[in-house]
């Protein structure tokens, strides 16, 4: 499955098990997650940072799945594509909704204030050049820190690393 070695949930011992059992047992542990534990400090490191966005006070776990799914997308992930896609349609997102995160946002499950920030970050992603004052003064008016537009970004940036090796490393 992948062109490094990786710790197979059976074989898994100390931190590299803590780290697969967080994942819920319907949902089953994803690729990306067993291609992390081909470096058990960078798995520990990548999911503390998970834990950061999975606490955020400003954005909302359907905003940040909403970046994941799109960034996927876009970045050709298949994996987190697949898996993001589920953790939308546990939180309320249908075919149309996925469509048009695939699309480039649009109207989705967020609410207009989250679906701003989504679009800035798609944005940044696409063309970072094109990102100005103006995009950035808009989220402000929104009440989005400028924390918060950093941590949005940076969410959509781990996506096309972990899409990089991803596509390095599975085959």
């Amino acid at each position: 499955m992948f062109q490094i070695a990786t710790v197979s949930p059976d074989q898994a011992t100390g931190t590299v098990a803590e780290l697969y059992a967080a994942f819920p047992p319907e949902l089953g542990i994803p690729e990306p997650a067993l291609l992390l534990s081909a470096s058990p400090g960078y798995m520990e490191r990548y999911f503390s940072t998970m834990r950061y966005f999975r606490t955020h006070p400003s954005l909302s776990a359907p905003l940040l799945a909403s970046i994941r799914y799109a960034v996927a997308a876009k970045a050709g992930h298949v994996a987190c594509v697949d898996w993001n896609g589920c953790v939308l349609n546990k939180m309320g997102a249908g075919p149309a909704d996925l469509e048009a995160l695939r699309a480039g946002a649009g109207e989705t499950i967020l609410d207009g204030r989250e679906n701003a920030m989504l679009k800035f970050v798609l944005k940044a992603v696409d063309n970072p050049a094109a990102v100005g004052p103006q995009d950035l003064d808009a989220l402000r008016s929104l009440n989005y820190a400028d924390s918060d537009i950093f941590d949005a970004l940076a969410h959509a940036g781990n996506m096309l690393a972990g899409a990089l090796m991803y596509k390095t490393f599975a085959r």
